[in-house]
């Protein structure tokens, strides 16, 4: 059975390629990483712009039904005269 090559050891047989591949391993996996993350947060935000997109179409609707309200308001308390 070896030993386990304690940490000094490790870096002073690292070459500069080992050292370069690792790096360009490393930030393979954090792209992944961002890129799971970004995901996750469409998958998450996608429902919520729908909601919001619907209720606007709502809110719109009840605006003008609101608007038309008004304006019939407005002919009866000026009355049958001015019709």
């Amino acid at each position: 059975m070896h030993p386990k090559p304690k940490a000094n050891d490790l870096a002073g047989s690292l070459t500069k390629q080992d050292l370069h591949n690792m790096e360009e391993r490393l930030i393979e996996k954090m792209r992944d990483m961002q890129t799971e993350v970004l995901h996750a947060f469409h998958n998450w935000a996608r429902p919520s712009e729908i909601k919001s997109r619907a209720h606007g179409a709502n809110i719109a609707g009840l605006e003008e039904r609101i608007s038309l309200l008004e304006e019939r308001l407005n002919e009866i308390g000026r009355g049958p005269k001015h019709q």
